[in-house]
């Protein structure tokens, strides 16, 4: 209350993330931040990842005008007690923001509080067709799961304390990346 952002750090630059971040960079002039890999797309010198219908309709509903990228956030950096992860797949740059001190994970669309058609709150893997990889994304989601948050934050959906279903998506998405691989491992000796 009462303090203004000094920063405005992007989980990755896709048009409902990134829509307002010129207007709230603009009013309280905030540096705008986000990795390397989603810094032209947030600046408009590029597309936003992935290409698609999707991602067109989405700028349509949701998109802001671009905003120059001021600072390039990298693995292990911190931000107001956050350290920063890479976490690609959902986008090439996307980021998560993990708090140690009390396990609160921010994860961006890695991971989604809510299905996006039925809008049923739960865990849910993005839709494949907003990921630049998929079997990346996965491998992202279990790096949020291994660190054992204590609660996490959607980029779509209500925040979620840890629970018994988090351990069963876990190992779900734990199945697809271990199956993923091996069948990557029978194509490239074939």
């Amino acid at each position: 209350r009462g303090r203004s952002p000094s920063l405005v750090a992007l989980t990755h630059a896709h048009p409902d993330h990134l829509g307002a971040a010129a207007a709230v960079c603009q009013a309280f002039s905030a540096p705008l931040a986000c990795h390397a890999a989603d810094a032209d797309a947030a600046a408009g010198k590029a597309p936003m990842q992935p290409s698609g219908w999707q991602i067109t309709i989405s700028n349509q509903v949701f998109g802001g005008p671009p905003h120059p990228v001021s600072r390039l956030l990298s693995e292990g950096d911190e931000l107001a007690g956050f350290r920063v992860w890479h976490a690609p797949g959902h986008t090439p740059g996307h980021l998560v923001l993990f708090r140690e001190q009390d396990g609160v994970a921010i994860v961006g669309d890695v991971l989604l509080g809510m299905h996006l058609v039925t809008l049923r709150a739960g865990l849910h893997s993005p839709p494949p067709f907003f990921c630049t990889d998929v079997a990346e994304n996965r491998r992202s989601m279990l790096k949020v799961f291994e660190a054992r948050p204590s609660q996490i934050l959607f980029g779509h959906g209500r925040p979620q304390p840890s629970g018994p279903n988090w351990d069963d998506f876990a190992a779900g998405i734990q199945k697809q990346v271990f199956e993923a691989s091996h069948r990557d491992d029978r194509l490239e000796s074939a």
